[in-house]
């Protein structure tokens, strides 16, 4: 049994000798040697890596795409103590254990999962599209609005042809009078 980082194994050591003879051949200085499930619950892998506390009656497994040891919190262990070191698992033969059920049960979650998140990814898109026409329709008929509103208010009411030149020079002349009158007082 040959193990460099992590690699899929038929069985894991089944007592303290088998481990520790596997754990001289397998692993490094800082490491210590693991044989544990893998996260998905579909096979078993050895693996060297730090030793971690397990807490909490359950089984450790090996997260290959985290690359980390770890708690496995829906495995409950009923031979596990409330806390252990990784390296003993050895002791708790019940966490070597693939169910086919687990097997299959993990390869429909993953599959209900794709399909979700393909659904999702789908909402994300129809809904950002349905949000930009909303958007468009919205300023488009805030637009529209704001002509009709001008054209239908200052078309109604227009001033003769030179009318805006007069009323303009009207306030000049009557500022400069007020200005005039105030300036003698």
């Amino acid at each position: 049994m040959e193990c460099v980082c992590y690699r899929d194994v038929q069985s894991c050591p089944k007592s303290e000798e088998e481990w520790k003879e596997a754990s001289r051949l397998n692993c490094q200085k800082n490491d210590e040697y693991h044989c544990v499930r893998d996260a998905l619950k579909t096979k078993l892998i050895c693996v060297c890596t730090p030793n971690i506390p397990i807490v909490g009656k359950v089984c450790a497994e090996y997260n290959i795409y985290g690359e980390v040891l770890q708690r496995r919190g829906d495995a409950y262990c009923s031979s596990c103590p409330d806390v252990y070191n990784s390296t003993d698992i050895w002791k708790y033969p019940e966490c070597f254990t693939l169910k086919t059920d687990d097997i299959q049960t993990t390869k429909w979650t993953f599959m209900n999962t794709m399909a979700e998140m393909a659904s999702l990814q789908q909402d994300k898109s129809t809904q950002t599209t349905r949000a930009g026409s909303l958007l468009h329709d919205a300023t488009t008929t805030k637009a529209t609005q704001i002509q009709e509103f001008r054209r239908t208010k200052f078309s109604t009411f227009s001033f003769p042809q030179g009318l805006h030149l007069a009323v303009g020079i009207g306030i000049i002349l009557l500022t400069v009078a007020i200005a005039i009158k105030f300036g003698e007082d």
